[in-house]
């Protein structure tokens, strides 16, 4: 085998297996929703708001960003962030990339966004972007109910 082809199957076989370790990360992180006791559902998120008297959190998110897979795997799977959403907020997961109503309705821009409204769907306010597990519960904190 010539240098030349040594080289090209050396690169071939590197981006091979980066590709596939790639393919494996993004597997464990994206499918990571944490311990949150997530509603897909916006309508029904928003009845169970109500009739809870519980604010809403929706947290928009796209299969992409990696801000939003950290989000997942750092702050979302934090035993004291979802036991601080869960008994404090109906939490809805919605795919930015399959719900352009929402993200339309809502102004969305960037990723990740995280929205709380009130029982009556009225913005609260938001935080935009990556928040370390004690930041955003600090962040949320003023939405409860």
């Amino acid at each position: 085998m010539s240098w030349f082809r040594k080289k090209h199957f050396l690169i071939g076989t590197f981006v091979f297996l980066l590709l596939i370790g790639w393919t494996v990360y993004d597997f464990f992180m994206v499918g990571s929703e944490g311990k949150v006791n997530w509603v897909y559902d916006y309508d029904l998120a928003l009845n169970d708001a109500k009739a809870e008297n519980k604010s809403l959190l929706i947290y928009f998110y796209t299969s992409w960003c990696s801000w939003c897979r950290r989000l997942e795997k750092d702050t979302y799977s934090n035993d004291e962030v979802a036991d601080f959403l869960n008994n404090n907020f109906i939490c809805l997961r919605i795919d930015a990339g399959k719900n352009s109503d929402l993200v339309t309705l809502y102004g969305i821009s960037g990723y990740p966004t995280i929205l709380f409204l009130s029982p009556e769907g009225k913005e609260l306010g938001r935080i935009l972007g990556y928040r370390r597990p004690d930041i955003f519960i600090l962040e949320a904190h003023p939405y409860v109910l």
